[in-house]
């Protein structure tokens, strides 16, 4: 059974400091659009914009209210703390994750305040957040639909100097990848052939999600020194002009490495606890 999930909607960055997060993210060739700022939490974000996801960078606005477990994330480090998955509609697909057996929570309402230069706007969300052992090593995954979604993009904040486009994938770290493989396909309705140490998941947008071994984590050069698994540790951006990704990098004197021809890797000392990979993309 499929619970309706279309693709990543938007991976989560935990970082501990909104202005030098953001600066970090120009610093890689983004297009950061204003704050925003969850008005039932203490918690801002900066999201990166694309055409149909994105990428949440989320602080501490204000400590003393409810932060949805960002203190607790962020007293350890930086980087990957959760990942929202795109559904049409929440009700409909907390109805087929309670008849698959995957744990949920009821659909919750959540508001952004959007703090633009002409006012603040107030877009909205349905999320169904899934219970522990429902995404095994995706710490604080959901599914999320879209209420206001018109009030997210404007033509401006899609353009960023680096090429970005998209979010094409996102690689986790856990010890057993095979032991997930039950949960991940009442999840996700399958799970793809993978290596050894390894699944994968490839989503209705053209998109992935793989689950890796210690082993194979330190083999393709994903593992995040210090920490121990299960944890987030990369993600994979499509770009138009990897040639023009360099040259962005460079100019703003960020290393990167060239694991494969078509791929370049920013490390997370770079990136705020993330491996930030750009890989050219095949449509383009």
């Amino acid at each position: 059974m499929s619970l309706g999930i279309r693709g990543i909607d938007h991976p989560v960055i935990a970082i501990r400091d909104m202005a030098q997060g953001r600066r970090t993210y120009e610093r890689l060739g983004f297009t950061v659009p204003p704050r925003g700022s969850h008005l039932e939490w203490g918690t801002g974000n900066w999201c990166i914009m694309f055409a149909s996801d994105y990428l949440e960078l989320r602080g501490v606005v204000d400590a003393g209210r409810y932060l949805h477990h960002l203190d607790e994330f962020l007293a350890v480090r930086e980087g990957l703390m959760g990942v929202a998955f795109d559904v049409a509609d929440a009700a409909a697909s907390f109805e087929k994750a309670v008849a698959a057996g995957v744990a949920a929570m009821a659909p919750r309402e959540l508001t952004r305040r959007f703090e633009l230069a002409e006012g603040d706007t107030f877009p909205r969300f349905r999320l169904v957040f899934l219970g522990e052992g429902a995404a095994p090593g995706l710490a604080g995954a959901l599914m999320i639909q879209h209420m206001t979604p018109q009030l997210l993009r404007r033509p401006e904040w899609l353009e960023h100097p680096n090429g970005a486009v998209a979010v094409q994938s996102l690689t986790a770290v856990v010890q057993a990848p095979r032991n997930a493989r039950g949960a991940f396909e009442r999840l996700f309705g399958h799970v793809g052939g993978g290596v050894q140490g390894a699944i994968a998941v490839r989503l209705e947008r053209d998109q992935g999600v793989e689950l890796v071994s210690p082993p194979e984590a330190v083999r393709r050069g994903l593992a995040l020194p210090g920490v121990s698994p299960p944890y987030m540790a990369a993600l994979a951006l499509r770009v138009r002009d990897l040639a023009r990704t360099a040259t962005v990098l460079a100019k703003n004197g960020v290393p990167f490495e060239r694991p494969e021809p078509r791929r370049l890797r920013v490390g997370p000392e770079q990136s705020c606890g993330i491996i930030c990979d750009f890989v050219a993309d095949a449509h383009g």
